[in-house]
């Protein structure tokens, strides 16, 4: 006999110790449901050598029976493994379709980044309130937001990427956010804002942007020079970023930034796993790849490691679960700032 459950020798294997013992009194072992799920979970690594060319006949020691029962529980693995594989395919299929991402440029958006340090310990409150103030952005021109927490500190920043703006509407814009903000003061400190200027990245995948989920790691690193050209030091970050980034493994994607309101610039990475993040952390010898860059700017380095907790297209499944007056309703309120806010 064959078929496609009849390919792995492995999986025959899970049950000889069954169908051995069974031998005795077969007609007992096929009425008790017991037996069967015992047969289907026995760990799948025994030797044996008895079964060649991966094919299991039937013979007098084994009777019908059994067999047929063994190609059933067979037959229900195979399904149980291909719907496993096909819903981790979904998985990552929808992950990548709510991706949120920073661009290499700043053509067709503004981005923004609000610091906030936690002034209690639970920060879930704090977390759920920002993902409301998302949605609430959303009316204003924001194209697509995020949430990170720091791992090992104690910061979460709010990412916003924005339709570009006049200097005049973006002044505007951050008074209205600010204004917004308020209702968090009592759970967190806003400890810095501001918008920012892409002006260079890579990506593994050949993108134009750094693309994350919720759940990847990113790490941050900001320089503030105290005295010197700001200028300067973008084109010291920007080679220091182009000497780093094909040497870091496990880093998908990243891309420099520029403040406009401050001198300051950062470099932003996305990475495959926290574990790749880590590694590059302790493995390479940063005084010796960074000073010559930055060696003659007086500099202050930060430097820190985040979990995204949400993208913005989360709260697509939020929305499909609310009535749909109270859509109508969020989404008319939200209108009317945005119209008293962007007026020029």
């Amino acid at each position: 006999m064959e078929g496609p459950f009849l390919k792995s020798s492995n999986t025959f294997i899970v049950f000889v110790p069954w169908i051995l013992k069974a031998q005795a009194n077969c007609h007992d072992h096929l009425n008790s449901s017991f037996n069967l799920k015992l047969a289907s979970s026995l760990h799948p690594i025994i030797h044996t050598s008895k079964f060649k060319n991966n094919l299991f006949q039937p013979s007098f020691k084994y009777p019908l029976a059994l067999y047929c029962c063994l190609l059933i529980l067979l037959r229900d693995r195979n399904n149980k493994l291909k719907k496993e594989k096909g819903g981790k395919k979904k998985t990552e299929a929808s992950k990548k379709e709510m991706a949120c991402f920073v661009p290499f440029n700043n053509r067709n958006l503004d981005i923004s980044f609000f610091v906030f340090r936690p002034t209690m310990v639970l920060v879930d409150e704090l977390i759920e309130t920002l993902k409301h103030f998302s949605g609430s952005t959303e009316s204003l021109g924001c194209a697509q937001s995020s949430i990170l927490r720091s791992i090992h500190g104690n910061m979460i920043i709010w990412y916003g990427a924005w339709m570009k703006k006049s200097s005049e509407n973006k002044e505007l814009l951050t008074a209205a956010l600010l204004s917004m903000l308020t209702s968090i003061s009592s759970m967190a400190i806003l400890i810095e804002h501001g918008f920012f200027d892409a002006y260079a990245g890579e990506s593994r995948d050949g993108s134009s942007a750094a693309k994350f989920s919720t759940g990847d790691a990113i790490s941050i690193n900001i320089i503030v020079p105290q005295s010197g050209d700001v200028n300067d030091l973008s084109y010291a970050n920007l080679a220091l970023f182009k000497s780093h980034f094909l040497k870091m493994e496990g880093a998908s994607a990243g891309v420099c930034l520029n403040c406009q309101s401050k001198p300051k610039v950062a470099s932003l990475y996305v990475w495959k796993s926290l574990q790749f993040c880590y590694s590059w952390i302790i493995n390479s010898d940063h005084r010796r790849t960074m000073l010559p860059y930055l060696e003659r700017f007086s500099l202050d380095i930060k430097y820190d490691i985040f979990r995204v907790v949400f993208v913005s297209s989360d709260n697509l499944l939020s929305y499909q679960h609310l009535p749909s007056n109270q859509m109508l309703q969020n989404e008319g309120a939200s209108k009317e700032k945005g119209q008293v806010i962007m007026q020029d």
